[in-house]
């Protein structure tokens, strides 16, 4: 609990701070990225490698950051960015459900519109599908938000899914395995 009030005391003054010139412009992402690092490098050694992993407060789930440098002034060794991602959770999701392998997906949701189901759910259908749709609601919340809208439209076929929902919530997990590098 120390940490996040810790991290929002640095995001208030970073970005309360008034903007000059002489000082640099840092990102939402870049202030939460080092405020990770910090207290994972208390716990850990550093690495030299130019990716690190930190084990959030939830069991489980860890946050990577990726130190990316900007292309258009790769001469320059100084401009480095963050970036968070959820690989690593990922390619956890996609294990669970058995998505791994399938045919990649372009968009999360087919265009066709999703009707309600007639017929009733088995209640480890449900169960399923509720479990998918909460995997790609947590990914979506934290640094996926292109995945926002097709969860949102999921979300309304929580209590009776039916075949075509629960293969629309598995093309979510493929999606976002195809594009697992994505980041903020």
């Amino acid at each position: 609990m120390e940490e996040l009030v810790s991290i929002k005391t640095q995001l208030n003054e970073v970005f309360a701070a008034p903007r000059s010139e002489s000082h640099s412009s840092r990102t939402y992402a870049s202030v939460l990225a080092d405020s990770v690092n910090s207290s994972s490098s208390a716990s850990q050694p550093q690495s030299s490698s130019s990716s690190s992993r930190a084990q959030s407060p939830l069991p489980g789930v860890t946050v990577d950051t990726r130190r990316v440098r900007d292309k258009s002034k790769i001469a320059d060794a100084a401009e480095v960015e963050d970036w968070l991602c959820q690989d690593t959770y990922v390619d956890k999701v996609a294990a669970k459900y058995h998505v791994q392998g399938t045919r990649i997906p372009r968009t999360p949701l087919p265009s066709q519109k999703l009707l309600i189901n007639q017929e009733k759910a088995t209640p480890q259908e449900t169960l399923l599908y509720q479990q998918i749709i909460g995997s790609n609601n947590f990914a979506a919340t934290m640094t996926r938000l292109d995945i926002a809208f097709s969860i949102s439209n999921l979300s309304q076929f929580l209590q009776n899914p039916s075949d075509t929902h629960l293969v629309s919530a598995r093309r979510v997990v493929g999606y976002l395995q195809a594009t697992q590098t994505y980041a903020l």
